[in-house]
């Protein structure tokens, strides 16, 4: 996901304006030709309890794939990470702050989860497009 500098920008008053930031954002966004983003790559529900309410069979374990892209091109993944989620109590850990019994689980579901062969596509073109440059050279 790409982080934009305005997130902590305020108006004169110094009260946060939410429709300027998200109007800001959204023309910061189309100026972004090279960044990364996370797509969800696999989702199980896991037969832990919730740390928060006590739940069993109610938290959701989500793995996220990162990748770099360039002109919106996938270029080169950049590594997994992932949440749990209660759907109950609707809590949302990260992989740091996940008791032991749910990272766990999380590991072995990120251990099976492969890589998608399009992450890798922006990266085979450019060496297409090296390799007929080269070509065009001699």
């Amino acid at each position: 996901m790409v982080i934009y500098p305005i997130q902590g920008m305020q108006n004169l008053y110094g009260v946060s304006n939410f429709r300027y930031q998200k109007a800001l954002k959204k023309q910061a966004s189309m100026l972004y030709l090279i960044g990364h983003k996370s797509i969800p790559l696999k989702k199980e529900i896991i037969s832990e309890k919730c740390n928060c309410c006590e739940s069993i069979n109610s938290v959701t374990v989500t793995v996220f794939q990162k990748y770099v892209f360039f002109f919106w091109i996938p270029f080169l993944p950049a590594g997994k990470t992932g949440i749990s989620e209660c759907a109950i109590c609707k809590q949302v850990l990260q992989e740091k702050a996940m008791p032991e019994n749910v990272k766990s689980a999380y590991q072995q579901l990120k251990a099976t989860t492969r890589i998608p062969i399009w992450m890798f596509s922006g990266a085979v073109l450019f060496i297409l497009l090296y390799a007929y440059l080269k070509y065009q050279e001699k």
